[in-house]
């Protein structure tokens, strides 16, 4: 006989799922038909999210590109500066610093050969070395002459990666200096966030070495490192898109467009769930549909299937209370078969309940204590025993027993039970078990239905036996590893039992024997008393035990602290016995928990100090636990936490839509940032920003948000403010250009003027000179012969007068201090005013009595009273007063100016007055209110120059209606008297003195003829040269000479240099210096030994030649001694 070969059973369907397959072949074909056209749907979508990012990135683009051209038009202005000009390069420094203090832009100025000449990064005077990485772009703005901007480097100064725009400063048709406009990075962040981009879209700067410049989002962790690879290399032509990936790993669809002004590119990357969001809609709209006929069919196979599968339930349920040993009724359907099983079900659970009830019987009788086990380790029973050792007055039923005895107090006992589990034999394990300190002898028995243990408590027989000393070395192996000791105390009679481990927690050596005073002694006193209270109250009570941490005081270690787990063990009645338990050092573990504590603390103060507010919302609970100063949200310290719809309830309601978006997107996995307002409990709006990352649990659900939060108003104000100065830079280039133009006219009108000048200076000299030696050799008595040579002299005087002013206009004097009596100098300008202001406004005087003189230049001061005059006419159209007042100022400690006595010069006139926008401005370089071509606004800028160059200070005082009070503080002079200006001598009649040899050089002839007259009629020698070559050919022929006077404009060499060859060759002759120039260099008086202004009478000459002739009278013939050959 053969054996039929088995065959597998086959997989068992239910009649719902068999009903439900017939209904889902009827939908799938309906499906697919749906599927391909919401398939093209979604591709017409893609494209279109395409041309968007690309708009996106050419709208990035033009952003930086209007920043950069902005900074180039602020630069062009800044080039134009006259201080610049002029090489005045302090005031040229305060005008940049003026610029930075408004814009935050660093302006640093270079010559051609890359050396930083002044930098607003710091102080005038300060150097810096020039970043080596801006060399190429020097190169190019040197090569083109145009301006350049450089790709990202790091600051010399800041170390922060930085943009510098560079400006060509062209003097005279060449490039004189490189003027550079230096910003960080957040600039270009700032032009960036100005452009609106759709939510989950980020834009990006990438310059031309491929480092990332900004970032629409965490600008701050990006900017300045290099840009993604792919964008590098897939970014070809000017614009373009491509499917990439972000550094996180996720798809992204990137759009790029290349500046013509720069070389960078701006980029926008697109989500690829934003990319593919049509397709998943599609993808959505089939599962819906499909769903909901799916649904249909299952409903229909529900109902046909529902009262079979009811029937089954029914038995289901029967046969799981049977397994929980529940008796169970007998089970009544429509079903007569189901039925039948129900009632034998009924019976079978009635048995198993008599034979459960005959085994607890047998289980309860035994000395032993039982347990029973499930095959997931819950105790299913114990008896009487068994709870009272176990868990005295708890039920442990349904508990697992790992929390009965842990792994780590009962491994003999946990091995025993895996291995019975394991085997299917019962197995034996003795274990001491430390948290009652007791043996164990355990006997585990596996069944199908888990395991049976039996166990007893055998401590006093192991101890009588002397079983546990192996017990004991691997106890203390272990507690020696957890830096714990074990220790016992004896009740009746008294004894102490520590081993080797607690001795070491303690201190004592081996030879100490084991006692409670012992133990006592190394307590911390500050803690006996506790311990002492402790130990009497757990004897006194019936707890099986406490724990307690006190501090000891360790022979070399100090003091530590100690962790105590303290079990009583008691008689039959309930009577101590003793004590044991484990002592543990925690010293580390308790040192850093009060460091965390320290930390938290810190952490607390550093969220006051810095105004950032913390949170955490739990979404089980929905509460928010809030840390931190409170006042960032408006609410007063120590007020409530708010919940989340109360803190959205604060929110301005034009940002909390945009915030609950934010929140569930942080839900779905998205950062948490958003900036928005809050209402302020003073009535106004502050700006907060906050950011966030949500935690998940293992399943990907959210279930914690933590953020801050922190205000953001000072930085909102700050961009708005930039954003006002944005708009106005392209009014303000236009205006600069004006200006200007208006500046290159008066530039070229002083030139003209200064060169007039300076010839018309010749001219007078030639007259004066003439008529100076007319008057002396007229004959005496010719009285009007005389008074007509006066009348010339008078009016050349003037002339002379004339051209000091004309040269001041033109800016060719320096200023040269004097003590000046201010009334009269003010009464010296009165003819002046009168003409220049007109009949229509009265002027008026007021000088105070015993006044000092002022240490300035007169001259500069009365142009500056001119300017000031000229400008309160302008302000009296139809007329008025001007008034002029002189009288000192006191200036004391913390004032602008050092301590002491000023004298102040008011200018006051009853004109129109000045707002306070005007007032502000009044005083800045090319500001004017006047229209074009009426005024070039440089006047009180001269006046404020002229006042601040003399020691003193300038200020306008003024208001729409009231006039205008311009006040000039100058420093008091030395002398006690103001300098009083003798007349002109009257000439010497000639002859007069030793008569000397002089060598007179000029490239006017009548200059040169005028002069030698007048030495001639003086009655010394003069022979003339009209260039100091030839000067120099007489001085090398060996005439000898006692003085020199010569000119200092002169064609080929200037008189300057003719000293300077006479001091090297002939250092004992005396050389004068005839000129109407001012602006000479400082090492002017170490050359000659006078000077003379062009035009100079007969008396000046006469006066000069005798400080200096007389000392060489004796000397007169003897050559000059040459020292070079």
């Amino acid at each position: 006989m053969t054996a039929r070969a088995s065959t597998p059973p086959r997989e068992s369907r239910s009649l719902w799922g068999q009903l439900t397959a017939v209904g889902l072949a009827l939908v799938i074909p309906t499906l697919v038909f749906v599927g391909v056209l919401l398939w093209h749907y979604a591709a017409a979508e893609r494209a279109r999210v395409e041309e968007e990012a690309r708009s996106a990135a050419r709208s990035l683009q033009v952003a930086v590109d209007r920043e950069i051209v902005g900074i180039e038009g602020m630069l062009e202005a800044l080039a134009t500066s006259p201080s610049l000009a002029a090489g005045d390069l302090p005031t040229f420094y305060r005008q940049a610093r003026q610029l930075f203090d408004r814009t935050g832009i660093h302006i640093s100025l270079r010559n051609t050969q890359g050396v930083i000449v002044l930098t607003t990064r710091v102080p005038y005077g300060g150097t810096i070395e020039a970043s080596h990485l801006l060399r190429d772009a020097d190169r190019e703005v040197l090569r083109t002459g145009k301006t350049s901007v450089s790709d990202a480097f790091s600051g010399q100064v800041s170390h922060m990666p930085t943009i510098q725009v560079i400006n060509p400063v062209v003097r005279e048709g060449g490039i004189a200096y490189l003027l550079g406009a230096s910003f960080h990075l957040d600039r270009m962040a700032g032009a960036l966030a100005r452009e609106t981009l759709p939510e989950g879209w980020i834009g990006g700067l990438i310059d031309r070495q491929g480092v990332l410049l900004a970032r629409t989002r965490d600008h701050e962790a990006h900017a300045g490192r290099p840009a993604p690879a792919g964008l590098q290399a897939r970014a070809v032509g000017h614009s373009g898109t491509y499917m990439g990936t972000n550094p996180d790993g996720s798809s992204a669809l990137a759009a790029y467009a290349r500046s013509p002004l720069t070389g960078w590119y701006t980029a926008v990357s697109v989500p690829g769930d934003m990319v593919q969001a049509p397709l998943r809609r599609s993808l959505l709209q089939i599962v819906g549909l499909g769903l909901g006929l799916g649904g249909l069919a299952i409903a229909l196979s529900l109902l046909v299937s529902r009262r079979i599968a009811g029937a089954v339930g029914a038995l289901r349920d029967a046969a799981a209370a049977i397994r929980l040993g529940e008796a169970v009724a007998p089970v009544a359907t429509d079903l007569a078969e189901v039925d039948d099983i129900g009632r034998a079900l009924a019976a079978a659970s009635v048995e198993l309940k008599a034979r459960e009830a005959r085994l607890r019987r047998v289980l309860e009788s035994t000395g032993d204590s039982v347990f029973v086990l499930d095959r997931e380790g819950r105790f299913t029973y114990l008896n009487e025993r068994a709870r009272a050792h176990l868990a005295p007055g708890r039920d442990l039923v349904g508990r697992r027993v790992r929390e009965v005895f842990p792994e780590d107090s009962a491994a003999d006992l946990w091995r025993a039970f895996h291995d019975a589990a394991i085997t299917g034999r019962p197995t034996r394990a003795d274990q001491f078990y430390r948290p009652l300190a007791l043996w164990f002898e355990a006997h585990a028995y596996p069944s199908d239905e888990g395991l049976t243990v039996f166990f007893r408590d055998v401590t006093e027989q192991r101890c009588a036996a002397g079983t546990v000393r192996d017990s004991e070395e691997r106890l203390r192996l272990a507690l020696s590893g957890a830096k714990a000791g074990y220790w016992q105390l004896a009740l009746d009679p008294p004894s102490m039992y520590w081993d080797e481990g607690w001795r070491g927690l303690y201190g004592f050596s081996p030879d100490e024997t084991a006692s409670e005073e012992l133990w006592r002694s190394r307590i911390h006193p500050d803690d006996r008393a506790r311990i002492d209270a402790n130990i009497r109250d757990g004897l006194a009570g019936t707890a099986a035990g406490w724990t307690q941490d006190y501090r000891i005081v360790h022979p070399d270690k100090g003091e530590r602290w100690i962790h105590d787990r303290v079990r009583i063990r008691r008689d039959a009645a309930g009577r101590p016995v003793s004590l044991g338990g484990l002592h543990f050092d925690f010293t580390d573990r308790k040192r850093m928990e009060d460091a965390l504590r320290e930390s938290e603390a810190r952490l607390r103060l550093a969220q006051t100090a810095g105004g950032i507010l913390t949170w955490e919302w739990t979404m089980a609970s929905g509460e928010v636990a809030w840390s931190g100063p409170l006042d960032v949200i408006g609410l007063p310290p120590g007020a409530p936490d708010p919940s989340f719809e109360d803190f959205v309830a604060r929110i301005h309601p034009d940002d909390r839509a945009m915030v609950r978006e934010r929140v569930a997107a942080a839900l779905e996995g998205a950062s948490f940032e958003a900036e928005f307002r809050l209402h302020d409990p003073g009535g106004g709006v502050r700006w907060i920003a906050g950011r966030g990352e949500a935690i998940s649990d293992a399943p990907g659900k959210a279930v914690r948000i933590i953020g801050c939060n922190y205000d953001i108003t000072a930085r909102k104000e700050a961009e708005e403010a930039l954003a006002r100065l944005n708009a106005n830079l392209e009014r303000r280039v236009a205006e600069g250009t004006e200006k200007l133009v208006q500046l290159q006219k008066m530039e070229s009108i002083g030139r003209l003027t200064g060169g007039i000048a300076h010839d018309f200076n010749n001219l007078l000299a030639v007259v004066l000179a003439n008529l100076e030696v007319l008057r002396r050799r007229l004959p005496e008595g010719d009285d009007r012969a005389s008074a007509l040579v006066d009348n010339a002299v008078q009016g050349a005087e003037r002339g002379a007068a004339l051209t000091q002013r004309l040269l001041a206009f033109a800016r060719r004097q320096d200023l040269r201090p004097e003590a000046v009596d201010l009334p009269g100098l003010v009464e010296g300008m009165a003819d002046l005013l009168k003409r220049s202001l007109g009949p229509d406004i009265r002027i008026e005087t007021r000088f105070a009595a015993g006044l000092y003189p002022a240490l300035v230049d007169a001259h500069q001061l009365e142009l500056a009273i001119l300017n000031l005059a000229v400008n309160a006419r302008d302000a009296m159209p139809k007329g008025g007063r001007l008034t002029i007042q002189v009288d000192e100022e006191m200036v004391g400690d913390g004032e602008a100016l050092p301590p002491g006595i000023y004298m102040r010069v008011r200018v006051t006139d009853t004109g129109t007055g000045m707002d306070e926008a005007t007032l502000r401005s009044a005083t800045e370089p090319f500001f004017t209110t006047k229209e074009v071509g009426k005024g070039t606004g440089l006047g009180l800028s001269m006046v404020h120059g002229l006042a601040a160059q003399s020691g003193g200070a300038f200020t306008l005082l003024s208001a729409p209606g009231r006039g205008t009070t311009a006040e000039i503080l100058l420093p008091r002079a030395a002398q006690a008297k103001p300098r009083v200006v003798s007349p002109a001598p009257e000439p010497a009649p000639g002859g007069a003195g030793p008569a000397l040899s002089i060598l007179v050089v000029d490239d006017d002839p009548l200059v040169l003829s005028g002069t030698k007259s007048m030495l001639e009629d003086m009655g010394h020698r003069a022979v003339t040269a009209d260039s100091a070559i030839e000067a120099l050919a007489l001085l090398h022929g060996g005439q000898g000479f006692d003085i020199v006077i010569t000119d200092e404009v002169m064609p080929g060499l200037r008189g300057l240099q003719l000293a300077a060859a006479i001091a090297r060759d002939w250092p004992g002759l005396p050389v004068v210096l005839a000129t109407g120039y001012a602006d000479l260099p400082e090492a002017t008086d170490d050359l000659v030994a006078a000077r003379l202004d062009k035009p100079f009478r007969f008396a000046d000459l006469e006066a000069v030649l005798g400080r200096i002739g007389g000392a060489r009278a004796a000397a007169a013939s003897a050559a000059p001694t040459r020292l070079a050959s």
